[in-house]
């Protein structure tokens, strides 16, 4: 095979380094390959551009903490699985496996989907996770509501009506100092409707 850069040498086989690019970022990888004798120019044939794709992708994985190809493929083997069932115990698709497996990179979430379904350790610290997150749950709520009983608001709420009460009753701190309230509302109220009533008469009203 002549060399598509030079023209001249002839592409033999080789040990290569080539370059990929991953959703932005690029990535070297060493694989098999053809070299050109005369100038250097390094490629891969058709055959060998499906292992370059997956070599690409796993290294853009390892990169970002992603299983990679293989070891989908061994967590699968390890359940004695086929990509037919494996994709079902994920509930999933059998073409995504098959492409995981090849090359195409899955998404984080699937990835902790499947670091949980095949692995005893990921799914135990998982449960400790929630457990943990459901703890400290129940610590806010307790303490929110330690919060309201030491501050009750205003107006408090009750859960069930009883008959002959409204809805809500109004917490005793703040019964003391309706009187006052209420007074200086009817004086207000009182000074208004005379000052009307004396222009409305030309003279002076009182209440």
């Amino acid at each position: 095979m002549t060399c598509l850069e030079c023209g001249i040498g002839q592409m033999e086989p080789s040990r290569v380094s080539l370059t990929g690019e991953r959703h932005g970022e690029t990535f070297r990888v060493d694989m098999n390959g053809l070299r050109c004798q005369e100038c250097g120019f390094e490629t891969v044939d058709s055959d060998q551009s499906v292992e370059l794709t997956r070599l690409v992708s796993d290294a853009y994985r390892r990169a970002h903490g992603l299983l990679t190809g293989r070891e989908i493929c061994e967590k699968r083997g390890q359940l004695g699985m086929s990509q037919e069932v494996f994709a079902e115990y994920l509930g999933t698709g059998v073409a995504s496996v098959k492409r995981w497996e090849t090359g195409k990179i899955q998404d984080r979430a699937m990835d902790e989907l499947i670091r949980l379904k095949t692995d005893a350790r990921a799914a135990r610290k998982n449960l400790q996770s929630l457990e943990q997150v459901a703890l400290a749950s129940q610590s806010t709520a307790q303490r929110r509501k330690t919060e309201r009983r030491m501050h009750p608001p205003a107006w408090t709420s009750h859960r069930r009506l009883r008959r002959g009460t409204s809805r809500h009753s109004i917490n005793p701190e703040y019964v003391s100092a309706l009187p006052f309230a209420v007074s200086s509302v009817e004086a207000g109220y009182n000074s208004t409707l005379g000052s009307r009533t004396a222009a409305a008469t030309g003279g002076s009203a009182s209440f």
